[in-house]
């Protein structure tokens, strides 16, 4: 089994991805193939409530759906969490959350997908997002392992559940 990763986890956070209820996505790493996440780095630059982190598929332009999502709660500072989630090449990782600040890098990434209604969109099904932000980077990084074809026991390994 290889290793997987997705998203960015720079450096201090300079500025936030804040605001209530609402939904981004990280362009920059997507996954680099299949398999499983099992671990997430966030950071803040201030407190979050109701962090959810969610993989996210492309299903055309800027639209989106999650294809796994896990509730973490609220977070404070650098925090790396025990997750569970599928992913396959070419996803991206983002979170939802009601209140609080993700941390971002002002310069040097890709930029962001984001949703600007006030709703919470992990889950989400074929939703339409707005590319933000250009040259920012959200802290948010996964790391897992790809799964062979066929086989239970690499995903159970994976899992931590083996």
């Amino acid at each position: 089994m290889g290793a997987i990763d997705v998203g960015i986890i720079g450096g201090t956070p300079v500025e936030a991805n804040s605001g209530i209820n609402r939904t981004w996505i990280c362009k920059d790493n997507p996954a680099n193939d299949d398999g499983i996440i099992n671990k997430v780095t966030a950071k803040t630059a201030a407190g979050i409530t109701n962090l959810i982190i969610g993989i996210f598929y492309n299903t055309g332009g800027t639209n989106f759906s999650t294809r796994s999502y896990k509730s973490v709660g609220s977070i404070n500072g650098t925090v790396t969490f025990d997750v569970n989630l599928d992913i396959k090449a070419g996803d991206y990782i983002g979170f939802s959350n009601e209140d609080g600040s993700l941390g971002i890098a002002l310069t040097g990434y890709s930029g962001t997908w984001r949703d600007t209604s006030g709703t919470l969109y992990i889950p989400c099904t074929d939703h339409t997002f707005v590319s933000n932000s250009s040259s920012y980077g959200i802290y948010l990084y996964g790391t897992g392992k790809t799964l062979s074809v066929g086989s239970p026991v690499p995903r159970l390994i994976a899992a931590g559940i083996l």
